[in-house]
């Protein structure tokens, strides 16, 4: 039976009394007095003379060992303690939970006769205004106030925001929500939207892997007497496989938006998931690798030998030199357009029934736009206008990950892309705890590849010359912390220890730090961490205590760990 309000009160008071007991136990004075040994203990080896008594030796190191079996005996005990309060915290936060919604279930009782398009926070605080900010989200999903409200009113769209709003609170690790249909219809639009590149490409829904056809070249008509037979013609059609890749991450809620109502918090939700998701088919359609991910225009015009891709039966063309090519910085103002449109001559054209697109970040576009005032003011200012290239007419799209001076263009039309329906939306309270922070998960699934790679080009202005690869952030969720071995030896200096480390990827560096700490595989490590210098590095630590050593990655990420206790010398 549902326990009413005030029971649950008199329950959170028991909670949270039970916790502040915890949090003032008799561990805490423990440890005060395990560190005053530690910094005894270090005292005493850092001052130990070299002709010491050997029996001044011994008994030190006697001290040493009784004083590591205290100190992990402690650590133990702490760890059982923080378990404890997390499960009493846990408890608190799923019956503050229970009242939110008790509140929140009143509120709404006593607000049932507002019309539907009204924002059901408009009666409880009339003076209340929508932030700029928050406005601007609503029109990035919806048309009008009028119809955002309307869709959070319906039964299902409420029901799936309260169920992330309690989940989230009550920290339900491994949770999953899945996004209801009416909730897909408002989030894939948006990507689209939100996508540069999405809305310019073949894009087709699939519910498994699926084959598209791909049309070649449209061959020519046969003229023939009028009532002569007619011509065979040789129309060739090829296939392009679209398999399933999942993409994703996670990003950061703060967890006072989850205290506000289904409007806000549902409107923040739906705008995350559909930015992250619509970045990373910009960067894929571009520069995907092919593997788990969507294979990229640029990545397969670089291609310099065929790669025998039984996903696609597309006669492959080595097009690496003559549709990757770079325009001299000598070219500008109307010289540079005429180079451009002559250039932009090797883009297949046949059977187009789209318009162009040109992708660049926005410095290549305010360059652009430069080269065209020098000759043509009225030119370049319908360019801005209508965000199209001077000349060429080809609609521009700023997409911040192309490096300055490349323009990738072509027909859309010809890159094939599948999508699939199924959005799934998690969350965990537990990742960014101290942050006071929940975690939001977001997957999609997309999949694509250029159906006619001769269709598009990449071309390097202001004599630079085009990139052809970019870095994708690694898969760190699903890598294995690379395990380091770590050595300790005592050092030159009294009171100092020296680590050798093997085991680490060459190019990476090192780091340490005092204590038995995990940091996680793609986390920036957090604290004072030091860096390290394999059998080099003289470190100042008591002797038995535990150092942490990690692997930096050239994101300066954590991607390697081990730890060993340090044996610094005596005299």
């Amino acid at each position: 039976m549902a326990k009413n309000r005030l029971e649950l009160l008199k329950r959170l008071d028991e909670l949270k009394a039970a916790a502040q007991a915890l949090r003032e136990s008799a561990l805490v004075q423990k440890r005060a007095e395990i560190e005053e040994r530690r910094a005894a203990l270090t005292l005493r080896t850092e001052n130990m003379e070299a002709d010491a008594p050997d029996e001044d030796r011994i008994k030190l190191e006697e001290e040493t060992a009784a004083f590591i079996a205290d100190d992990d005996e402690l650590t133990a005990q702490e760890a059982a303690e923080k378990a404890e309060l997390d499960r009493l915290d846990g408890e608190i936060a799923e019956i503050e939970s229970d009242i939110a919604a008790i509140d929140e279930r009143a509120q709404r009782a006593a607000h049932q006769g507002k019309t539907p398009n009204e924002p059901f926070n408009k009666k409880i605080n009339t003076k209340r205004k929508e932030s700029t900010a928050m406005k601007k989200s609503y029109r990035n999903l919806f048309a009008s106030v009028e119809e955002r409200n309307a869709f959070f009113a319906r039964s299902e769209v409420t029901e799936f925001v309260d169920n992330v709003r309690e989940m989230a609170k009550r920290g339900v690790t491994g949770g999953s929500v899945t996004v209801p249909e009416i909730v897909l219809d408002v989030i894939t639009p948006s990507i689209e939207t939100r996508s540069k590149l999405l809305k310019h490409v073949n894009l087709q829904e699939l519910t498994g892997d699926g084959r598209v056809p791909v049309l070649g070249d449209i061959p020519e008509g046969v003229w023939t007497d009028t009532c002569a037979k007619l011509n065979e013609l040789d129309l060739a059609f090829s296939m392009v496989e679209i398999n399933s890749n999942k993409v994703g991450g996670f990003v950061p809620v703060c967890r006072a938006l989850l205290n506000d109502n289904v409007v806000r918090l549902g409107t923040v939700i739906l705008n995350v998931l559909a930015a992250a998701i619509a970045k990373a088919i910009d960067k894929a359609i571009g520069y995907g690798t092919g593997v788990k991910m969507p294979l990229g225009i640029v990545t397969r015009l670089a291609q310099t030998s065929d790669p025998h891709d039984a996903s696609c039966t597309v006669p492959w063309e080595d097009l690496h030199s003559t549709h990757i090519i770079t325009i001299a910085n000598t070219y500008t103002g109307k010289e540079f357009y005429q180079k451009l449109t002559e250039e932009s001559g090797a883009i297949d054209a046949d059977n187009a029934q789209e318009r162009m697109f040109a992708a660049m970040n926005h410095k290549t576009k305010t360059w652009l736009l430069a080269q065209a005032m020098a000759f043509d003011a009225s030119g370049a200012l319908r360019a801005a206008v209508d965000n199209v290239v001077p000349v060429i007419d080809a609609d521009i799209e700023e997409i911040s990950a192309i490096p300055d001076y490349n323009i990738l263009m072509g027909f859309g039309e010809f890159y094939a892309m599948g999508e699939r329906g199924e959005v799934e939306l998690a969350m965990s309270e537990h990742v960014r705890f101290i942050e006071d922070q929940v975690v939001y998960k977001a997957t999609a699934r997309y999949d694509g590849r250029p159906a006619k790679a001769k269709s598009f080009m990449l071309i390097g202005v202001n004599g630079t010359s085009p990139t052809t690869e970019l870095s994708f952030r690694p898969d760190y969720a699903n890598t294995a912390m690379n395990t380091l071995t770590v050595t300790a030896a005592a050092a030159g200096s009294v009171g100092k220890t020296v680590l050798t480390v093997a085991g680490a990827t060459s190019g990476n560096t090192l780091k340490y730090a005092i204590g038995d700490l995990h940091p996680d595989v793609g986390s920036v490590p957090a604290g004072t961490w030091e860096a390290l210098t394999s059998g080099s590095t003289a470190i100042t630590a008591a002797a038995g205590t535990v150092i942490t050593v990690v692997e930096i990655d050239g994101n300066g990420v954590v991607v390697g760990r081990g730890d060993v206790r340090s044996v610094p010398k005596a005299s």
